[in-house]
């Protein structure tokens, strides 16, 4: 069965091209709908424990039903909470890698969809991409690593978010064709990092995925 709200996309893809951590740590994300790039990563980290945080319970049952058809390297665990309580309901720094894909519909900017499930998915007011932030940045241990997939138009806000919760952005990877505008950023954050970004050339999404596979 497939998520009716937030169906299996590029930004999956790239979500869990750039999930991973030592064999035994915790991988978290917030926002998972039915689990998509949990799925997808586990196969490139053996070993590794999963929670998939979602504010859609009918979401996270499509994960836990789909677990068992799955050749998984680790275990998934999932939890029904919306992102604003992740700091008063989980305990800080238990994860070493955070992935998210916050929504990138706003409320009363972008046309209403006649499906909740799609609403809730893609729309949130306008603190959602702080939130998403916050609740990563409570949930990561020192030296832990967040990343974020979202549009251009939202680099401003990461930045600005990442920096107010102290997981700066240590690595900016633009995707989109050589010859074209950039369609999406991967910003790939640490919890407690310096200051200073390295951006890198801008490669289409096939290009990056290729290029994460290889060093992996």
């Amino acid at each position: 069965m497939k998520d009716p709200g937030a169906p299996c996309t590029t930004d999956t893809l790239l979500l869990s091209s750039f999930a991973e951590a030592e064999p035994g740590s915790l991988i978290v994300e917030m926002g998972c709908g039915s689990g998509e790039a949990i799925l997808k990563a586990s196969r490139r980290n053996p070993g590794c424990r999963w929670l998939g945080i979602d504010v859609r319970l009918p979401a996270l049952r499509i994960l836990m039903a789909s677990l068992p058809g799955h050749r998984l390297h680790g275990r998934v665990d999932a939890l029904c909470l919306s992102v604003k309580r992740v700091p008063l309901a989980i305990a800080p720094g238990i994860a070493e890698t955070v992935i998210m894909n916050p929504p990138y519909g706003r409320d009363g900017a972008t046309r209403s969809s006649s499906s909740v499930e799609r609403n809730t998915a893609r729309r949130g007011d306008s603190l959602l991409l702080s939130r998403f932030t916050r609740a990563g940045a409570h949930v990561l241990e020192t030296g832990g690593r967040l990343v974020i997939v979202n549009r251009p138009d939202a680099l401003a806000g990461i930045m600005l978010s990442c920096n107010a919760f102290d997981v700066p952005v240590v690595e900016l990877f633009p995707v989109g064709p050589s010859k074209g505008p950039c369609s999406r950023i991967v910003a790939l954050c640490r919890k407690g990092a310096g200051q200073g970004t390295v951006i890198h050339p801008q490669r289409s999404a096939e290009q990056l995925m290729d290029m994460r596979q290889t060093s992996c």
